[in-house]
């Protein structure tokens, strides 16, 4: 038995959608312990994300509940997933056959054994499951070998396609631990880029066989991993073209290979944003506004799956348009997608990552900071500093406290402002910050506190100063994406 805390219980309850929330309640309503797992259950459920303080009538409860009630709701709740799930879920239909099958065999009855093989390994290939592929051909060499197959040479041949099912499966592993690798030097590098010499390891990497030689992926999946990890690195090297290309044939693997939307959920939400994103940054709107659209029609029923996924698609549907919008100045198209963002953050804040709520949350400041709501501005600033930490994307969290620096000024609270100020100076000095925009914004505001100066003329050179460095991809980017330091400055000097 697992020692299953309150937290563990709360995050898993939390994580159910409504319809498996209903199916479990039909599940239990037979069992023994059906009203204290139903109260356990609607305690998980309607307790707050940060609740300190239980109700009163739930308190005794929980005080009293022994170990083995908290494992058993749980155990309950994995029952109901596994059969809610069990003829949507591949993985979960072959397992639920492989066990017909052992089952079969450990009574004797080899011919309905046999029947089954080949259905059952047709599907395993289908979907590339090459584990469950194994299994198969192991009770299919048994059967054999007690002579109860038509001839006795295919064994041999049964040798031979074991042999080629291990090597898929070892491929497949190999790419999978090589796309992990590269989605943690990526994390590691949103964090802190400055710890590494990122760009030299991308390019250590890019000379791997596995990446260098598009005949070593010998399966789909292998060449969705392919793909997908080529896309990583060439988005961190900043090569739009290649990158674009990479995710390009990873849209072409999930539209051919209708699986692999099923199998692979994430990625091809991940894909989506990135086709979406780069022709963004390459200012094609038309493009990017195809991907979008195709976007918002994709097919939700392998999203279904996780709720996690479910609120990432929607996170990473919000976003893109609030992006779209903006740069192209549909700015009565942007009001009612900031209010989405509000409602999705407040009511869902316990189901999104932390790094795609911070980014949510960072692009809806910036909304409400060239709307002139520096109130709610500086709310939802002080929102995003609080649910950061040492974990946290360091882009996000450093631009957030160049935002304070607009947010501050513009509410005239100068003693704040100083601060801001006086922190990102330190910042400065500790991490190595290169941009040539932040230099000018820090010593437009440091200007502007010491009074060197009329603001007009301040933010006009400011102005001029940006403009002229805007040829810079790097300069152009922050000014898009980050805050658009060019558009504020210009609204400041009156241009």
């Amino acid at each position: 038995m697992i020692a299953v805390t309150h937290n563990d219980l709360h995050a898993f309850v939390r994580s159910l959608t409504k319809s498996e929330k209903r199916f479990f309640k039909l599940q239990i309503a037979n069992h023994p312990k059906q009203l204290a797992l139903s109260q356990l259950f609607d305690y998980f459920d309607k307790r707050a994300v940060h609740q300190t303080a239980v109700q009163e009538d739930f308190q005794a409860m929980i005080n009293t509940a022994q170990t083995e009630k908290q494992y058993l709701l749980y155990e309950q709740i994995l029952k109901s997933q596994r059969l809610f799930y069990a003829d949507s879920i591949v993985n979960f239909r072959i397992k639920d056959d492989m066990d017909n099958l052992r089952l079969l065999f450990d009574k004797g009855q080899y011919k309905q054994c046999l029947k089954m093989l080949k259905p059952l390994k047709q599907l395993a290939y289908e979907h590339e499951k090459f584990h469950f592929a194994l299994e198969v051909l192991v009770i299919e060499k048994e059967i054999l070998v007690l002579g109860k197959s038509s001839t006795a040479d295919e064994t041999i041949v049964k040798i031979t396609e074991e042999e080629k099912v291990f090597n898929l499966e070892k491929n497949l592993s190999a790419y999978i631990g090589l796309y992990a690798q590269v989605k943690q030097i990526y994390k590691q590098e949103l964090i802190n880029p400055f710890k590494e010499n990122y760009p030299s390891i991308y390019l250590e990497l890019l000379e791997n066989p596995l990446l260098k030689w598009d005949e070593r992926a010998i399966s789909i999946k292998a060449q969705l991993l392919r793909h997908k990890t080529l896309g990583l690195c060439y988005t961190r090297l900043g090569d739009p073209e290649k990158r674009e290309a990479h995710y390009l044939a990873c849209h072409h693997l999930f539209e051919t290979k209708d699986f692999l939307k099923y199998e692979m959920p994430r990625i091809h939400l991940e894909v989506f944003y990135n086709l979406i994103h780069v022709n963004l940054e390459s200012k094609n709107f038309k493009r990017a506004e195809y991907y979008l659209k195709a976007f918002e029609n994709i097919n939700q029923k392998p999203l279904q799956t996780s709720i996690d996924i479910a609120f990432k698609y929607q996170s990473y549907l919000i976003n893109s348009n609030l992006l779209l919008y903006s740069d192209l100045k549909q700015d009565k198209l942007l009001i009612p997608i900031a209010h989405q963002i509000e409602k999705h953050l407040s009511e869902h804040q316990s189901l999104i990552s932390n790094d795609d709520y911070l980014v949510l949350l960072f692009n809806l400041i910036n909304y409400y900071i060239f709307c002139g709501y520096y109130l709610k501005a500086k709310s939802y600033n002080a929102l995003l500093f609080s649910l950061s930490d040492k974990n946290s994307r360091w882009d996000v969290q450093h631009y957030g406290r160049l935002q304070q620096l607009i947010i501050f000024y513009e509410l005239e609270q100068e003693a704040q402002l100083q601060y801001a100020l006086n922190t990102i100076h330190k910042l400065k000095t500790e991490q190595q910050i290169v941009s040539r925009t932040e230099h000018l914004v820090l010593q437009c505001f440091t200007n502007l506190i010491s009074k060197n100066g009329h603001p007009k003329d301040l933010f006009s050179k400011l102005n001029a100063a940006l403009t002229a460095c805007l040829e810079d991809k790097t300069e152009e980017k922050i000014n898009r994406f980050y805050i658009n330091f060019i558009k504020y400055s210009q609204q400041k000097a009156n241009l």
